[in-house]
């Protein structure tokens, strides 16, 4: 007889006769304190059960979840080949019963679940007999919580639990599940992805968490547990603010740790904190000064922290930098204005004006009084315009051909009245005027001085009898209509001088060119010289909207200086040119900084990368293969990688080392490269969260026929430092590797301004060359495009 059978008998038999008599109370059994309990394999199971005191107690286990009926007597659990029988257990006195188990240590039993049933009995009394409830337990495998770790406040902390992964695919039912089962009084920190291997924590005040992690399956309660705990940190760091960029004035720092007690914290090259807090200086050499923090928390964990000073940020983002842009028109360049204002004057019908002028007396003729008015003007409509800088002005002259008055003259001769028809002509007059520019109101306003008209070849003649006296007449009509030239001709030029200077738009929307900002282009300044004239604007840049996740920033670089000097040929050559074009470094600064707000920096890459000239798949598995020992091995192989690059600060541009076209510098500092690995199906965790400063060549395109500026990065030289990585990952070793991935990844991420609208230069079909650039004012702070 099978051993199973002996079991099976037994119980059955015992069964049917606690059937024929009264039970006892009924018996509560559990697993771990749960009726349907949830276990790690290889883990010491409680059974419990709560009964009647000194009775025989007998349980029964089975896969196999039943009901069963035997003899006619049903219970709720099965009898299969799996089925096992604990013989005979003498309740204790308190009628609690305990028994610590082992599970089995085979990871195929995951998900598998054991059934148990306790019926008791007392031997000297077989009227005695309890029934239980069903109670179960479901394997699942061992907890892994990963190893403790540290992070900042305020930002995502994630939490390696990729050893679950390491056990096999996790079954579709089984549930996991991170919750904050500790931490800082009054702390309302959040877990997201509580049900991946790999949850974040953001806490919001700084100290030790502790994250739990359950292991569950749907129908059961309890669960396999374990918990990581987290030290968070938030650093508060002040510094030295440059007012003007001096190398011998050193950058002064100070930093408090607050959050629990670190194994370290110190400076990279500097001093070592006693307690929390530290102090000490660095040397201003450059445009940016680092400092870079770093911590090591009690549990091992590194964290960098980079804390960057730009020196002489002076500009604030809410004002156009003054003379941010300049453009130098040589004598050349007004044959264009000339021309415009020609077309402009041809459409003009002087006549009417010309024919309004009120009757005119004459008086000094000896013997005659008389009253000449103007009945028709006629002129050649092609009116020639010339027009020279001198200091202070634009003098034009304009020259009308061909004039012929015709007037009606009325009077008295010797007391006697009389009337006749006159004809004035004249082969020329030259109008003269200076035309003076200014700024008001954020516009250029022309004025108008020294305005005087002389005729040419005069001529007068009559058909009645005052031809003897028209040389006479003539003399006394000339002043007159003159001034009457002047009267008219000169309230028409400022109107047509002020629509060609304010023709560059003063406000122009970027967001077409994908840029989310607005530049503005205030006049503020105007110096007219002899043979120049340089017209200054306020320009600069506003974000339309401040990107979620986007800095905010004050104050941008600036170098304050003044306009830049245009000479009479390009610096250092004898080449002459007939326009320059100056670009302030204060205002691609403010370019870029108000980009940054925008979120226009922003940038992903997620097609794979090329490092060295190999191609890196961008998934964690050729990752962790292209850089061991930095993490990535934690994750599946197939999870896809992408990199996610912001700007904590703006880049800042400075114009030195003028060479070419492209030898431009573009400084990164800090930029924040977050290397992202997606876990699940759109949720996605930090595995490694770089800082990189960089310098990066800039290539400044300017398309002078359509009057537009691009700024397009180049090739970079970037140093990365660790700011944080995978618990108990120290990726200092695979520094030199990750600056290699950034220093080929940074330039396309760097997302190039273009569209950038200039005055355009085409003077009438001829289309203007570069013929040299220049860095101009006292710091190189102008770039000058010379053209011809």
């Amino acid at each position: 007889m099978s051993k199973f059978f002996t079991w099976a008998l037994i119980a059955a038999t015992l069964l049917i006769t606690a059937r024929s008599v009264s039970a006892q109370t009924p018996i509560d059994l559990r697993f771990n304190g749960e009726h349907t309990a949830v276990a790690a394999i290889g883990s010491v199971m409680e059974v419990s059960a709560t009964t009647t005191p000194l009775v025989w107690g007998t349980i029964i286990f089975s896969m196999d979840p039943g009901p069963t009926t035997i003899l006619g007597y049903t219970i709720p659990i099965g009898f299969d080949a799996t089925t096992i029988i604990f013989e005979n257990q003498l309740i204790g006195a308190a009628g609690s019963y305990q028994l610590f188990a082992p599970l089995l240590d085979d990871l195929s039993f995951e998900g598998s679940t054991y059934f148990a049933y306790m019926f008791t009995y007392d031997q000297t009394d077989p009227s005695g007999f309890g029934s239980s409830n069903q109670a179960s337990v479901t394997f699942t495998r061992h907890v892994e919580t990963g190893v403790d770790t540290a992070g900042y406040v305020d930002q995502p902390i994630t939490i390696d639990g990729g050893a679950i992964l390491s056990q096999g695919t996790l079954p579709p039912s089984l549930a996991l599940n991170w919750s904050i089962i500790n931490g800082p009084l009054g702390h309302n920190a959040q877990i997201a992805g509580n049900t991946s291997a790999f949850p974040t924590l953001t806490a919001d005040l700084p100290g030790t968490y502790e994250v739990e992690l359950s292991y569950g399956f749907p129908g059961t309660t309890g669960g396999a547990t374990g918990s990581v705990f987290i030290d968070v940190f938030d650093l508060d760091v002040t510094s030295h603010v440059q007012g003007a960029f001096d190398t011998s004035d050193p950058i002064n720092y100070a930093a408090t740790l607050n959050g629990p007690t670190a194994a370290n914290f110190a400076v990279a090259g500097g001093p070592t904190a006693t307690g929390n807090t530290l102090a000490g200086s660095a040397a201003a050499a450059a445009v940016v000064t680092e400092v870079e923090f770093q911590i090591t928390s009690a549990m091992g964990q590194k964290l960098g922290h980079t804390s960057s000073v730009i020196n002489n940020m002076g500009g604030t983002l809410t004002t156009p930098p003054t003379d941010s842009l300049a453009i130098n028109l040589k004598q050349p360049i007004l044959v264009s204005l000339e021309t415009g204002i020609e077309a402009a004057l041809a459409q003009v019908d002087l006549s009417p004006a010309l024919s309004n002028i009120p009757p005119i007396p004459l008086v000094g003729i000896p013997f005659t009084s008389a009253t000449a008015t103007i009945q028709s003007v006629t002129y050649d409509p092609n009116i020639d315009v010339a027009m020279t800088f001198i200091p202070g002005a634009i003098n034009s002259q304009l020259t009308i051909n061909n004039v012929v008055i015709v007037f009606d003259i009325a009077g008295t001769v010797f007391g006697f009245p009389f009337t006749d028809t006159g004809t004035y002509t004249a082969t020329s007059i030259v109008v003269s005027v200076d035309l003076i520019p200014s700024i008001v109101g954020g516009m250029f306003v022309t004025t108008s001085a020294n305005e005087t008209a002389t005729v040419n070849g005069a001529a007068l003649s009559f058909s009645g009898s005052l031809n003897s006296s028209s040389g006479i007449i003539l003399g006394l009509l000339t002043p007159v209509i003159e001034g009457t030239i002047v009267a008219v001709i000169g309230p028409l030029l400022p109107p047509l001088i002020d629509t060609a200077l304010n023709s560059v738009p003063q406000s122009v929307d970027l967001a077409p060119q994908g840029t989310d900002i607005t530049l503005s282009f205030v006049p503020s300044s105007i110096s007219v010289a002899a043979g120049s004239m340089t017209l200054g604007y306020a320009a600069g840049a506003q974000a339309n909207a401040v990107a979620p996740g986007a800095p905010m920033l004050s104050n941008f670089y600036e170098t304050p200086s003044a306009l830049p000097v245009f000479g009479p040929n390009v610096p250092g050559t004898t080449q002459p040119y007939i326009a320059a074009g100056s670009v302030g470094d204060d205002m691609l600064n403010q370019i870029l900084a108000a980009s940054t707000e925008a979120g226009s920096l922003e940038a992903t890459i997620d097609q794979g990368f090329t490092v060295g000239g190999t191609m890196i798949p961008a998934n964690a598995g050729s990752f962790a293969l292209a850089f061991p020992g930095v993490g990535f091995d934690s994750f599946e192989a197939s999870s896809p990688v992408r990199l996610s690059v912001h700007q904590n600060l703006s880049p800042i541009v400075t114009i030195d080392n003028i060479g070419g076209t492209s030898n431009y510098a573009l400084h990164t500092s800090n930029s924040v490269i977050d290397v992202l690995v997606e876990v699940s199906p759109g949720y996605e965790v930090s595995a490694l969260r770089l800082s990189a400063s960089a310098t990066t060549a800039l290539t400044v395109n300017v398309n002078l026929v359509a009057g537009t500026l691009d700024l397009v990065p180049g090739a970079s030289s970037a140093l990365v430092r660790s700011v944080t990585s995978m618990p108990g990952v120290d990726v200092s070793g695979a520094l030199s590797a990750l600056s290699a991935l950034v220093n080929s990844t940074l330039p396309s991420v760097l997302t190039p301004v273009t569209g950038i609208p200039l005055p355009s230069l085409t003077v009438g079909t001829m289309i203007p060359t570069i013929v040299g650039l220049s860095a101009d004012g006292a710091n190189g702070d102008y770039l000058s495009i010379f053209v011809n």
